[in-house]
């Protein structure tokens, strides 16, 4: 009787084990999917983003880096989620003028070929933050903003500072 007990407990555990397995291959399938965008997509979102502040904010320059998790596009519009990095500079001062970096929906209207900034979704503050994420992102990008936001972020404003100093140079090469 005794061992019929713990062959039934090392069945559940066995059980439970290869669940997890199953989950932690499934997350790690959905989380490393790359999303890219077209060309077009790619350009209109970044010079959308870049340009989104000029009302509010008196600025020279933009850098807008990204981690896509999906696009979901219809005839008419995009809705592009991810994480995104937007900081806004002067050209003489290396300290931003402003700056965003973390997850938004971006919809963007479609006309033809072109891409027109129609609304940004941002979570709400504070203890509502991760609930209003859950219910406005797909539940395939769950993996990314549970688990490896922190990696993002890194990746993200190191691509802004890269931008920052290619600008800076190019412009240096220009006067």
């Amino acid at each position: 009787m005794r061992e019929e007990k713990m062959s039934k407990k090392k069945r559940i555990i066995l059980v439970i084990v290869g669940i997890v397995i199953a989950l932690s291959a499934l997350l790690f399938y959905w989380d490393h999917q790359i999303v890219t965008p077209s060309q077009e997509l790619d350009k209109s979102l970044r010079h959308e983003l870049a340009h989104m502040d000029n009302e509010y904010f008196e600025y020279d320059f933009a850098v807008v880096s990204y981690r896509l998790f999906k696009i979901n596009e219809s005839k008419d519009e995009a809705d592009i989620y991810g994480m995104f990095y937007i900081e806004q500079y002067k050209e003489d001062s290396d300290v931003s003028v402003s700056g965003y970096l973390d997850y938004m929906k971006v919809t963007m209207k479609i006309n033809g070929d072109q891409y027109k900034l129609e609304e940004v979704w941002i979570p709400k503050d504070g203890d509502q933050y991760l609930t209003s994420l859950l219910k406005e992102f797909p539940i395939n990008t769950w993996s990314r903003i549970l688990f490896t936001g922190d990696k993002y972020r890194l990746e993200l404003v190191e691509e802004g500072r890269q931008q920052y100093e290619e600008y800076i140079l190019d412009n240096s090469k220009n006067n």
